[in-house]
């Protein structure tokens, strides 16, 4: 039996593996770098178009069984209703990351199949694609092992995350802790920008009292209730942490003090759970970079003036000593 090879053919396909191989080792390069799986995919979406002899495809993002990014690409237009169908598959009957029934398109007179693969699909959260392919030859297994290079990747970037977010987050408020805080402000004053920005350290008063007569199941109560508040009534953008205790400090961006700044600043310092709690605030502010060149000069001056509102009674706002300060 005579076997017939075309070695053009197969010339392609050792040119096409190779380089996808230099694709990997460079993209492998920079994966411990990489924050956004958006970027990945994108990525990876562009190599199986160039060199994948694909037509198309739909890439969905799903969290708690509900699609919160979805996409298609290629050169396959898809029909609202087909997309409908391609949803409905996603999660299933009854919201299950289960095939519902085989998915097949029309385009230029011919049947594909829509190959549909899950990446790390686990409660309702993860990631699924589906491929088409102009003709079903042995690049199958290698798209396998590509998409299984991708959800790898993917759970390498969330671990990572998850591991920074430990990392940067107060465990009891789930906003920014000293380290977070401090690792930004490094990297505000390096900008060297020259953008101007408030820094407000404030505390809680009577918070000893509370913990005291009251237990510190509610005093950890009513600081998770101040973070909530106040991360609430911050502009995208602007930081806050607890740096210990019953300590915060807030970072208003692109900020000058005065003006509507005065009352915005009493409108989110003045807020229902210190009266729940019977807890009132006292802050020092500070400008920077116009008072101060570090983290360490902000928090120094910031605190100077805090204790000045303690000195004069409590419940202060303090940004210039003797001159500037208003009860809240």
């Amino acid at each position: 039996m005579k076997l017939e090879i075309d070695f053009n053919q197969e010339l392609a396909k050792l040119r096409r593996d190779n380089d996808i191989f230099q694709w990997l080792f460079r993209l492998s390069e920079v994966l411990l770098f990489l924050e956004d799986p958006s970027e990945l995919w994108t990525q990876f979406r562009d190599l199986f178009i160039q060199l994948m002899n694909l037509i198309g495809g739909c890439f969905f993002r799903v969290e708690d069984g509900v699609t919160i990014y979805s996409e298609c690409f290629g050169r396959i237009p898809f029909s609202d209703e087909f997309m409908l169908a391609i949803r409905e598959d996603v999660l299933g009957e009854e919201g299950d990351a289960v095939r519902v029934r085989p998915l097949f398109i029309e385009h230029e007179g011919r049947r594909y199949p829509m190959i549909r693969y899950n990446l790390s699909l686990e409660n309702k959260n993860g990631e699924v694609v589906y491929l088409i392919q102009a003709d079903e030859d042995d690049s199958q297994k290698l798209m396998r092992f590509l998409l299984d290079y991708y959800g790898m990747a993917i759970q390498l970037i969330s671990q990572r995350k998850k591991l920074r977010d430990q990392l940067d987050l107060d465990p009891l408020t789930g906003i920014w802790n000293r380290r977070a805080l401090e690792s930004n402000m490094e990297e505000y004053f390096l900008r060297n920008s020259g953008q101007p920005a408030v820094f407000v350290l404030f505390d809680l008063d009577y918070f000893k009292r509370l913990n005291d007569t009251l237990g510190h199941l509610m005093g950890d109560e009513a600081l998770k209730a101040v973070a909530v508040h106040i991360r609430g009534s911050l502009r995208k953008g602007d930081w806050v942490a607890r740096l210990g205790g019953d300590e915060f400090v807030m970072v208003l961006q692109n900020t000058r003090w005065g003006g509507r700044w005065v009352k915005q600043m009493r409108r989110m310092l003045s807020f229902s759970p210190l009266e729940k709690y019977s807890l009132g605030v006292t802050a020092g502010i500070v400008e920077i970079p116009r008072e101060a060149f570090s983290y360490q000069e902000a928090y120094r001056l910031a605190d100077q003036r805090l204790y000045h509102g303690k000195k004069k009674g409590k419940n202060i706002v303090v940004y210039q000593p003797d001159q500037a300060e208003w009860k809240l």
